[in-house]
């Protein structure tokens, strides 16, 4: 198994378990480990990688306020 593979592995364990922002932070490396796109279009792996990065950020910025 390559490096990719191994950190989209965990971030998807760190997504489970609700740590997104930690999740994020593997699907980043991930990105910046995917083979490359041809120009200006992702390869399958930088698509795959960023799509759950921003999914996590999303869901990282969700706050529920209580006591209001």
């Amino acid at each position: 198994m390559n490096l990719f593979n191994e950190l989209m592995i965990s971030g998807s364990s760190l997504e489970k378990r609700k740590l997104y922002r930690r999740a994020a932070e593997q699907y980043n490396k991930a990105f910046h480990l995917a083979a490359p796109g041809n120009g200006a279009v992702l390869s399958k792996q930088e698509k795959t990688s960023k799509q759950t990065m921003e999914r996590c950020l999303i869901k990282s910025k969700i706050k529920i306020v209580e006591g209001l």
